[in-house]
């Protein structure tokens, strides 16, 4: 009469109406109260679960992922700075802002608050610790325009559009 269906994992319990039920496959025998507490702990569990949870669209998460595993375009540049060459001021703006970064203008005292459209520089954050910025080449005081990329791991460093190094006496 009682028979599973492929790949179950259901119970199927009998109550008499005595408090107790029983399991029919197996024939344990357990009580009620018993069985109640464990399904309100494991909705507790449930929800607790999922308060936990970020709430992260699915493009953040992507994001994050590629962040996370050095993966996004500014990763990429930092421990690649040759690709700077592939991209003019304009084209790395817009490439890192349709990439999904926040685009902020520079806060030095040149450059403050002026958007890049208006003819300021831009930085964004990437993972973690990391900064790229573009210093335009009009009142700059390192003698031109220039990246400036700023890792914990490699520290801050600068470099001309083809993706050179800058050494400090420039």
């Amino acid at each position: 009469m009682f028979r599973r269906h492929k790949h179950c994992r259901c119970t199927v319990e009998y109550d008499a109406g005595d408090g107790k039920v029983t399991n029919v496959h197996t024939k344990k025998t357990t009580d009620k109260k018993d069985i109640n507490r464990r399904i309100e702990n494991a909705k507790e569990w449930s929800n607790k679960q999922k308060s936990d949870k970020i709430k992260e669209t699915p493009k953040e998460k992507e994001k994050r992922i590629k962040e996370e595993n050095g993966l996004d375009l500014a990763s990429r540049i930092s421990g690649h700075p040759k690709m700077l060459s592939a991209y003019t001021p304009r084209g790395l703006y817009y490439a890192l802002k349709e990439s999904g970064y926040e685009i902020k203008p520079l806060k030095g005292k040149n450059y403050r608050d002026i958007p890049f459209e208006e003819g300021g520089g831009y930085k964004i954050n990437f993972g973690g610790d990391g900064i790229l910025m573009y210093h335009p080449g009009e009142r700059s005081h390192h003698g031109g325009e220039y990246y400036k990329i700023s890792t914990g791991k490699e520290g801050t460093r600068r470099y001309d559009r083809e993706g050179n190094e800058i050494k400090k006496d420039r």
